[in-house]
């Protein structure tokens, strides 16, 4: 089992949709590149006039859909340089078979240079050939290096789990890579995991330390389906971990029979093995990095326009009552990482960041500044920092104190799942009306419920109507004190 450097970044084998879209910007480049190689090979400079552009320019859209019709973006093609000429060669030709096509319905061809149409086809080729090329040296160093492989660690230590371990290291297409083998009865077949020259890595608890320290991809689950309650507390564990969570055919019915969300499960591949995945991190694929873009749209500029602000609050904090002007607290946060929340102070400073409770209506502990920015919301300002530093997003779940998180979890169905996203500044449960005080366990049910909903349905309308709701009614609300 290969060791995993710690934070390290995400792989690309996390979203080969990412990467591939990255090559199709790629080819469009080289397209573009080539053409405009041919022209300066032909006329001198490339200083190209208005129809040439627009040639070229039709020779990108045209492009787009030849090559997609090749299915030359497979992940798992791209380690391969000679399928890939096969293939993107012919699909070129034709390229310029239908440009050459569209000049002559259009009856320009004759304001084109004949040499020009020529070079362009030998240095697109050329331009293309030599990208595929260098991203196919590129994708093997990255598979000697670990960076395409799927981190996987496997659940269960039975005669399940060790066939699952035997089948990945003889018939695996060595895109997997077993990060540890966990089990909470694994004392019961020590013997026979020292026979088969393996090595249990810990319990549950040590798994769900590991993922929170370590890349994981997927959690796979080998446990015999007889195994009930012990499935079942797995599974609700594992779905607060941003990890794809799989299943080998043996457990499919129980889980399908006791997790009805987990009935439109789909068949995947694990190192060329059929396995069920029952859970589907949230974000994947080109919705991460939208997501990023947008924390860092919205974080940056606001931050700038709101530094004057900033500082005015925190004089007006600084003159209002003695303590620090900022508020620090350790919150959970993204895969039950911890991470310190900044907020401006609101309450008489006593020097013990431990007391948790929640403020309430007519708090005697709030300052008169403090009562005006929790009213407003503009005691949460600080926080811009948090997303700028990667621990928060600008819309996600809120992130409760550490003691809060530790309660509620016993009494609230899916609680950690929450932490399966950044927390946020501002969120779908918030500006639904579910803020203040959280006094039962019925309240903070549903304000899961709308975070759960939130996850899983995604989007960056969702988003925009979030950041909406939050500027003209989330600011001032009844329940902010």
């Amino acid at each position: 089992m290969n060791s995993i450097p710690l934070n390290e970044p995400w792989s690309l084998a996390k979203s080969p949709t990412v990467f591939c879209g990255l090559v199709r910007a790629a080819d469009l480049a080289a397209v573009v590149a080539g053409g405009v190689i041919a022209y300066a090979i032909r006329h001198g400079d490339i200083d190209m006039s208005a129809n040439y552009i627009i040639a070229v320019a039709f020779a990108v859209l045209i492009a787009v859909p030849i090559f997609q019709a090749g299915r030359i973006y497979l992940f798992s093609l791209l380690e391969e340089p000679w399928e890939q000429l096969r293939r993107l060669l012919p699909l070129w030709g034709g390229v310029m078979l239908v440009l050459l096509a569209g000049m002559v319905f259009t009856k320009t061809s004759s304001s084109f240079s004949r040499l020009w149409l020529l070079y362009w086809l030998a240095s697109g080729a050329l331009c293309l050939g030599l990208l595929r090329a260098l991203i196919a040296l590129k994708m093997r160093a990255w598979r000697r290096d670990g960076l395409l492989t799927r981190r996987v660690a496997v659940y269960g230590a039975g005669e399940v789990g060790r066939w699952l371990l035997q089948e990945v290291a003889q018939k695996g297409d060595g895109t997997v890579d077993i990060v540890g083998l966990y089990d909470d009865r694994g004392a019961r077949v020590a013997d026979t995991l020292r026979e088969q020259n393996l090595k249990l890595s810990g319990n549950v608890n040590d798994l769900m330390s590991y993922m929170r320290e370590n890349p994981v991809d997927s959690v796979v689950v080998a446990l015999p389906w007889t195994a009930d309650r012990r499935l079942r507390t797995l599974i609700a564990a594992l779905q607060s971990s941003p990890v794809d969570v799989q299943v080998c055919p043996h457990n499919v019915g129980f889980l399908t029979r006791n997790f009805p969300l987990m009935r439109d499960s789909e068949i995947n591949q694990l190192g060329g093995l059929p396995v069920f995945t029952i859970i589907s991190r949230p974000l994947t694929g080109w919705n991460w990095v939208l997501k990023w873009i947008e924390d860092m749209v919205v974080a940056v500029p606001l931050t700038l326009l709101l530094l004057p602000v900033m500082a005015v609050i925190a004089v007006a904090v600084k003159l209002d009552s003695p303590g620090p002007v900022l508020f620090k607290q350790k919150r959970g946060g993204f895969n039950g990482r911890v991470f310190t929340l900044y907020k401006f102070r609101t309450m008489e400073w006593q020097g013990n960041v431990d007391d948790v409770r929640q403020a309430t209506r007519e708090d005697p502990r709030v300052t008169r500044v403090g009562r005006f920015l929790r009213r407003t919301s503009l005691d949460e300002l600080p926080q811009i920092f948090n997303v700028l530093r990667g621990e928060m997003s600008v819309v996600g779940p809120r992130p409760h104190a550490l003691p809060h998180d530790q309660h509620y979890s016993k009494v609230v169905a899916q609680y950690f799942a929450r932490h399966r996203v950044k927390p946020g500044i501002t969120g779908w449960a918030q500006v639904s009306g579910l803020r203040g005080e959280t006094d039962t366990p019925e309240k903070m049910q549903q304000r899961v419920d709308y975070d759960l909903h939130y996850i899983d349905n995604w989007s960056l309308l969702l988003d925009l109507r979030i950041l909406l709701k939050t500027v003209f009614v989330g600011f001032v609300h009844r329940n902010a004190y």
